[in-house]
């Protein structure tokens, strides 16, 4: 089992200072480093951390052997290295990656070595990881709040509602801002196609910390040609993209909204595409900002959970989308464009649904010229809403119509209507 250690000039060789203990040193299952003199110096690393870390030059500055080892550890090792009184740390996270590219979690200590009596000639650093314990309590984490995304989502009400409870929990629990995007049922806009259209989010979740900044705004500007998003989005899988690179220009095009983003500190962005049968219907967007950690690769795994469960309220949210566009029109249809102009009669009419929810129904108006002296009116109030009530309607005010314009009286007419309602 091999281990690394280096002489540096004018203070001494290392491993000489071991003696009997060498043996104990490079075996322990611990990871150790030495670090020599008041610039901490890199002189050892036993075989534990050979393993862990992999080879690092020696002879440097521990920060420049270890990059991204976190600064409050640098303070640690000047005061224990200018006092010779040892210190021993919690779990931490090191900022350090492990050879797989992992973020390490040890539980560590740093006590000075040298002669009795006189300044210590370095430092010691010793640490158990405890990568493995960490990543099953973030798994465990996780886990959890995927049931609760999971009870939240089947208790709404409707699909809409269902897509506001993810938003709601996903902030603060997991980020700072959380956005779903359905996209239109023709899959054209935002998704590259010659004038794509911006798309407003479905919902949106900001958390509390960020409310002075109001919500997030809409996007606004009309692209001319494919962005970057398409490409995030072609993939289907979760992507997550630095805001400092990358969003400021190529992805937050809008600048109220790269204002906006900026402002609330963004670290980084989670971008997560709803698919169903390898089809885009959405996206869910979250953003870390402020003090929150940025997401790391090993969030994705999750996202793809959560992207799983949101599709289906995206789909059914899409599929009402549709039925209200073809609601709306079946209204529309039934309802004349403008009052028939007929001799010696003033037409008007007016038509306002009693509540919004119910702005779809079927409900008519109409007025026949049956000869030069009758006039057929007809008025059909639906009790219901949607397709279905508006097919129902629009067979009745044909029915009214061909009655009306064949001579028969109000009392034949509904008679005909009644007998055709109860068929129907």
């Amino acid at each position: 089992m091999s281990t690394q250690e280096a002489s540096v000039s004018g203070i001494g060789d290392f491993p000489a200072a071991l003696g009997p203990f060498r043996a104990a040193w490079d075996t322990s299952p611990a990871s150790i480093i030495a670090l020599s003199g008041p610039r901490h110096l890199l002189v050892y690393q036993n075989a534990a951390s050979l393993a862990l870390f992999g080879a690092r030059p020696l002879g440097v500055p521990v920060e420049q052997a270890f990059c991204g080892v976190l600064p409050g550890t640098l303070g640690e090792l000047d005061g224990v290295f200018a006092t010779g009184e040892p210190v021993r740390g919690d779990r931490v996270r090191a900022g350090i990656r492990d050879l797989g590219g992992g973020e390490v979690n040890l539980r560590y200590s740093i006590a000075p070595y040298g002669p009795p009596g006189v300044p210590p000639d370095g430092v010691v650093v010793t640490g158990v990881d405890l990568s493995g314990e960490a990543r099953a309590e973030v798994a465990s984490h996780w886990a959890r709040l995927l049931v609760r995304l999971t009870e939240r989502i089947n208790a709404a009400a409707d699909p809409a509602s269902a897509l506001r409870a993810l938003t709601e929990v996903l902030v603060p629990e997991l980020a700072d801002v959380a956005a779903v995007y359905v996209l239109p049922d023709d899959g054209e806009s935002g998704t590259g196609g010659p004038r794509a259209e911006p798309v407003a989010p479905e919902t949106v979740a900001v958390a509390a910390g960020l409310a002075r900044l109001g919500p997030p705004p809409t996007p606004s500007v009309v692209r001319e040609h494919p962005s970057r998003w398409d490409e995030l989005f072609a993939s289907g899988i979760p992507v997550l993209v630095p805001f400092e690179t990358e969003v400021q220009g190529e992805l937050a095009a809008d600048p109220a909204a790269r204002a906006w983003l900026a402002a609330a500190g963004a670290r980084n962005l989670a971008v997560v595409p709803l698919t169903v049968a390898g089809r885009l219907i959405g996206a869910l967007l979250l953003v870390s900002a402020g003090d929150r950690r940025p997401f790391t690769e090993a969030i994705v795994p999750f996202l793809t959970d959560v992207a799983a469960r949101a599709g289906s309220a995206v789909v059914q949210v899409r599929q009402n989308r549709l039925q209200a566009e073809v609601s709306q029109q079946l209204q529309q249809a039934l309802l004349p464009a403008a009052p028939p102009r007929i001799p010696g009669l003033r037409v008007a009419a007016r038509y306002v649904a009693g509540a919004p929810e119910v702005d779809v129904g079927g409900d008519w108006w109409d007025v026949v010229r049956v000869d030069e002296r009758h006039v057929s009116i007809g008025v059909g109030d639906v009790s219901g809403r949607g397709v279905e009530a508006a097919i129902v309607m629009g067979q009745a005010r044909a029915a009214m119509r061909t009655a009306g314009l064949a001579g028969l009286g109000p009392a034949q007419v509904l008679g005909l209507l009644d007998r055709q309602v109860r068929d129907l």
